[in-house]
């Protein structure tokens, strides 16, 4: 018996676990597309796939949830460019706890940034009680209101800040904001910031310890 359990033991400990990930979704009843020719400037960058159309595909007014949130679980967030005259703000978790991040306001025109610039981890997920991720974009520009957080009214509406959402294969969610510039003509091209989000899993190897452990105490009680 002893010998039988040692080797149960062996194998669950060296059985490949699979790695648990929250999983990201879109909530929305309005799918649209935006286009990746020259009024984006920063959808040709991304490394997603665009369309035969040039589009990439998603939603406007959309929220995004977050669920199957296991412990110790973190989110990647990369930002991924921007075409912006104003101070655009990104900001993640309950005031902004888990990472906030602002453009460069352009000088005497739009200031143009594309590429991944910067890269951070969450110390966690958090998200309301409707399970919407917590985080909000802003701007200095004259749109009013000029803030819209996930779970709030995101309307599509032209002269008003919104942001446009997209799901990769590998389950990312892009936003891409578009700043409202109404007064400054506004150009609707959702390429003002772009920000990718990505759940990071447990890693595999944490998980086979987990089981080693448990497995391991099992024959000791067995024996006992």
């Amino acid at each position: 018996m002893k010998k039988l359990l040692s080797i149960a033991a062996a194998a669950l400990v060296g059985t490949t676990v699979a790695a648990s990930a929250a999983t990201l979704s879109i909530d929305s009843t309005n799918p649209g597309s935006i286009p990746g020719t020259s009024i984006n400037e920063i959808l040709p960058t991304l490394p997603v796939a665009l369309s035969g159309t040039g589009e990439l595909s998603g939603f406007f007014e959309s929220s995004i949830k977050v669920s199957n949130i296991g412990a110790d679980e973190k989110l990647r967030i990369d930002v991924w460019g921007y075409e912006a005259l104003y101070k655009n703000t990104f900001s993640l978790g309950a005031g902004g706890s888990d990472g906030v991040y602002n453009t460069i306001p352009g000088s005497n025109g739009v200031n143009l940034q594309t590429g991944n610039l910067l890269t951070w981890y969450t110390d966690g997920i958090d998200v309301d009680v409707d399970g919407n991720l917590i985080f909000s974009f802003s701007t200095t520009g004259p749109s009013s209101p000029n803030t819209v957080a996930n779970g709030s009214a995101n309307t599509v509406a032209t002269d008003m800040i919104n942001f446009f959402a997209h799901q990769a294969a590998d389950g990312s969610i892009w936003l891409l904001l578009d700043d409202g510039d109404v007064l400054g003509g506004d150009d609707d091209n959702h390429d003002d910031l772009v920000i990718r989000i990505a759940s990071v899993p447990l890693p595999a190897g944490a998980l086979l310890l987990l089981t080693g452990l448990g497995a391991l105490g099992l024959r000791r009680r067995m024996t006992a």
